[in-house]
């Protein structure tokens, strides 16, 4: 159990690494966009009377 244990924190230290040294459109086609996209669409759809604070709450949310 330990081993695997240490294998998924290697994994999550590979895959920052693997940000952090990858190119911004590289990040942002798999970081930012994935989760700003649909934000945006229901954004669109539900119109509400503060959208920043509304797509902010929602990344939030969502990120988690």
């Amino acid at each position: 159990m330990f081993k695997i244990a240490t294998e998924i924190i290697e994994n999550e230290i590979n895959k920052t690494n693997d940000l952090k040294n990858c190119l911004p459109q590289d990040y942002l086609k798999r970081v930012i966009f994935p989760l700003l996209g649909p934000g945006l669409t229901l954004l669109d759809k539900i119109r509400p009377t503060d959208p920043i604070d509304w797509l902010a709450l929602y990344l939030l949310r969502e990120s988690r």
